[in-house]
C-alpha cells in the first residue's frame, strides 16, 4: 500500500502538549492497564480492541476513544489511524500481534509515531516457542528439555522421553491455544497435536513473570520486576489461562530469578519492554520457559516500568513522573 499521509494538523492541535497514543489490544487484560496507566498520566489514548470482545467497561473516560477492532492483518488500518489521529506513540500489548507490529515499524514511525517494540529480529525469534527455546539453550540459558511431537513414536513415547507428565504449548503466540498438561496414554489431546506445537518437560517449583525494560545500547533505562503467579504452575490437572492476575501473585526481590531472566532477555537481543517465564527446577534452579517482547497483566504491580519505557522513547529523555498507584480494572 502507498504509504498514507497525515492529514494537516489544525493550529490548536499542534499546540497541544498531550501525547497521543494507540494501545493496541486494550480490551485484554494487559492493554487494560496500559490504558489505565497511560490515562493517570494525562495521555490521550485511542484503545483498539481484538476482535469478537466484550466493551473496555471502567477505563473508558474523557481520555479514552475506543476507535474499533485491529486485528493480524490489519496493520493497514492502524496505520490509517495513526495518521488520522496524528498518534505519538503505538504501543502493541498481544504478544499474537508483535512480531507483524515490530516488521511495521518503519512504516508507523514514517506517520510520526514512536512504536514500543523491540526490532524485528529478535521479536520474530521469540514469538515462535521453539526458536526461542533453541536459541536460549544454544546460548547457554537454562530452558526446560523440550521435543517437537514429531520427534516422538507416539504419546507413549513422549511419556517415557520426559519422565511421566508433560506440557505441549503452540509454537506461534499468533496460535492463542491455551497449554495442556498431557498425563498418560488416554490423553484424548494427544491426536490433535502436530509440529505447530512444541513439547516441555513439567516443573514442579513456582512460577514467575519477570517483567523488564532493556534500553537500547548507551542508554540508561534497566529495570525489572519479579512476580510470583501461582496461576502458572505445572499442575496435575493441567495449565490454567488466566483471565486476570490472581490474588496470590504478589512481587518479591528474587536476585537470581531476575538475572536469568535478563540473560534471556540479552541472549534474544531484546530491547524495550519484555516479559520472561520462570518456573524452578527440582534443585532450585531458574528455568526459563517463555519470553514475550511486551509487558503483560502484571504491570499493574510495577507501574513505574511503564514510566521507564515512556521516558527512553521521549525525545526530550523523559520528565520525572509521580508515582501512581496501581489502577484497578475489570477482569
Amino acid at each position: 500500500m502507498s504509504q498514507p499521509e497525515p492529514p494537516p494538523r489544525s493550529h490548536e492541535a499542534e499546540e497541544d502538549p498531550t501525547p497521543t497514543t494507540v494501545v493496541t489490544g486494550a480490551d485484554r487484560a494487559a492493554g487494560a492497564i496500559v490504558v489505565a496507566l497511560l490515562t493517570q498520566r494525562g495521555h490521550h489514548v485511542i484503545g483498539v480492541d481484538t476482535p469478537r470482545s466484550r466493551p473496555l467497561g471502567p477505563v473508558r473516560d474523557g481520555h479514552h476513544d475506543a476507535t474499533g477492532h485491529h486485528s493480524m492483518g490489519s496493520v493497514p488500518a492502524l496505520a490509517r489511524l495513526v495518521a488520522e489521529s496524528h498518534a505519538d506513540l503505538v504501543i502493541p500489548t498481544l504478544p499474537a500481534e508483535v512480531a507483524e507490529l515490530s516488521a511495521a515499524r518503519t512504516l508507523l514511525e514514517g506517520l510520526g509515531a514512536s512504536v514500543m517494540i523491540a526490532g524485528a529480529g529478535p521479536v520474530a525469534l521469540v514469538s515462535d516457542r521453539l526458536f526461542a527455546l533453541s536459541y536460549l539453550h544454544s546460548r547457554d540459558v537454562r530452558v526446560p528439555r523440550f521435543a517437537l511431537p514429531g520427534d516422538v513414536a507416539d504419546v507413549r513415547e513422549a511419556l517415557e522421553l520426559f519422565g511421566g507428565p508433560f506440557v505441549a504449548s503452540p509454537r506461534s503466540k499468533r496460535n492463542t491455544r491455551s497449554a495442556l498438561l498431557i498425563a498418560d496414554t488416554d490423553s484424548e489431546n494427544w491426536e490433535a497435536i502436530d509440529d505447530d506445537w512444541i513439547l516441555r518437560e513439567t516443573l514442579p517449583g513456582d512460577h514467575y513473570r519477570v517483567m523488564a525494560h532493556r534500553p537500547v545500547q548507551g542508554r540508561s533505562g534497566r529495570l525489572a520486576a519479579v512476580v510470583r503467579d501461582p496461576s502458572g504452575q505445572d499442575r496435575p490437572w493441567g495449565p490454567p489461562a488466566p483471565t486476570g492476575i490472581p490474588e496470590s501473585a504478589s512481587r518479591l526481590e528474587a536476585p537470581e530469578i531476575e538475572r536469568r531472566a535478563l540473560a534471556a532477555i540479552r541472549a534474544v537481543g531484546l530491547t524495550g519492554p519484555s516479559t520472561v517465564e520462570i518456573m524452578l527446577a527440582s534443585d532450585g534452579s531458574p528455568v526459563v520457559t517463555d519470553i514475550d517482547a511486551t509487558f503483560g497483566q502484571h504491570l499493574r504491580l510495577a507501574p513505574e516500568l511503564l514510566d521507564v519505557a515512556l521516558a527512553g522513547i521521549d525525545p526530550s529523555g523523559g520528565e520525572e513522573r509521580p508515582p501512581a498507584t496501581p489502577p484497578t480494572v475489570s477482569p
